[in-house]
């Protein structure tokens, strides 16, 4: 009888643990799948561009919810100038200092926001003073179908020993230095 408790016991025990294991795991798993794009972009440039000084990259490999086109709006982007460019209406927050936004819209619904500190990501969308007429400081929109880009591996000179990839449009509106900087 108490070798049968003891089993019982045991039993019980061992089953407890197993639920903690797997009510754990189950409460990670949703931190690795919904991992932030820009997250999942500095993964993919490092692999791909790190010791090249030019490398492509398509956005398109580092989403995976479906998408029409996307914004990039600057640091200090209101709501009202978010809603007029992407005819959407929007009533999120004013986009903040140092920060850029990507916006994702599918179809004339918003699909996926997130917002990423420049400095600690190390991305940067770059375009002319001015494009087809369109000032720097507009938004910069692609198209899923265009949003492929030159990356330039560059480093930083803000924080040393730190580098940082250069986006530039694929398309040619803006190009790269015909040569590339050293990386160490």
């Amino acid at each position: 009888m108490e070798k049968s408790m003891k089993m019982i016991k045991e039993t019980k025990t061992t089953s407890f643990q197993m639920q903690k294991v797997i009510l754990t795991f189950l409460l990670f798993i949703p931190m690795f799948c919904n991992q932030p794009v820009t997250d999942k972009m500095i993964v993919s440039l490092e692999e791909s561009c790190s010791y090249v000084s030019f490398c492509s990259f398509n956005l398109t490999s580092v989403t995976d919810f479906e998408w029409d086109k996307v914004f990039i709006f600057d640091e200090y982007s209101t709501d009202d100038e978010i809603s007029k460019t992407i005819g959407i209406e929007w009533n999120g927050a004013e986009v903040w200092s140092n920060y850029r936004r990507l916006l994702f819209i599918q179809g004339e619904k918003v699909v996926h926001v997130e917002d990423f500190y420049t400095r600690n990501k190390g991305i940067q969308f770059r375009r002319l003073n001015w494009v087809d007429g369109t000032p720097a400081s507009k938004p910069i929109s692609y198209q899923k179908s265009e949003a492929e880009f030159t990356v330039v591996l560059r480093k930083s000179n803000i924080v040393k020993s730190s580098i940082f990839f250069d986006m530039y449009p694929a398309d040619g509106t803006l190009k790269p230095p015909k040569e590339a900087p050293k990386v160490p």
